[in-house]
């Protein structure tokens, strides 16, 4: 399971690190782009996190991914980057 609190995530599309603060969920909410575009249909269950970069800054957000760090709504994914920033 990567999702956790405390965890250290990095993202595929390149941001990141950022340590967990807090998750909730699961939930089957629509993506936001499906909800903008008016087709609020389920998806897959996922949770949704609220997290901050390593100098402690919150207020950032990660939606849609399942505990592995799968999202629901696209090929992107968390990556554990709790040892990366060892050599960062």
């Amino acid at each position: 399971m990567l999702l956790r609190i405390g965890a250290c995530v990095r993202t595929t599309y390149d941001t990141g690190p950022y340590i967990v603060k807090s998750l909730s969920g699961p939930c089957t909410c629509a993506s936001y782009l499906d909800h903008i575009n008016g087709c609020d249909r389920p998806s897959k269950a996922h949770f949704h996190m609220e997290v901050a970069d390593l100098s402690g800054r919150a207020g950032y957000y990660l939606n849609g991914y399942t505990l592995d760090g799968r999202s629901v709504w696209g090929n992107d994914r968390l990556i554990d980057a709790s040892q990366l920033e060892l050599f960062a």
